[in-house]
This record gives structure tokens, sequence and C-alpha cells, in this order.
């Protein structure tokens, strides 16, 4: 998967976490931050060509005075491409 990622300020992504949900199965991946955007993949499981909901969490640390944390979700349609 990818995405765009545009946080405001100078955070540090330390957490990027996904799933993709696909009745009766679901796939779990750890995503990174990579130009302007992130990119991650997951093993496909039970998954199959189709549609399927995205959701996600970033975790960004902001080491300013005083210190932050920052969370951002997000819930999307994405397309599921069949294996190659």
């Amino acid at each position: 998967m990818t995405g765009p990622f545009n946080p405001d300020g100078a955070s540090e992504v330390i957490s990027l976490s996904f799933m993709l949900a696909q009745y009766p199965g679901t796939a779990q991946g750890q995503g990174r931050i990579q130009g302007s955007g992130w990119t991650g993949e997951a093993p496909a499981g039970s998954l199959h060509a189709g549609r399927a909901t995205a959701v996600g969490v970033a975790v960004l640390v902001d080491p300013g005075d005083p210190p932050g944390m920052q969370t951002f979700t997000w819930c999307e349609v994405k397309d599921v491409d069949a294996p190659a």
C-alpha cells in the first residue's frame, strides 16, 4: 500500500501500522515514510482481488520544548490486486 503523508511541523514518525479488511479475512502490515508519502506491505493471507477497507494509524513524536506526540488515523477503500 502507499499513500500521501503530510503532517505539520518537524515531527518524526515512530510507528505506522495499517490493516486491510475484506470479509472474511484481514491482513496487517507496517509502513515507512518514503518521500512525501508512505509505503508498506502486508502478507495477503486470505485476501482476494477486489475492494477492501484499509485503516491505519501513525504515531509521531515532536522533540520540541515541551516535547509532544501526535497520532493520525485514516480509513479508505482500496483495491486489492490479484497475485502476479
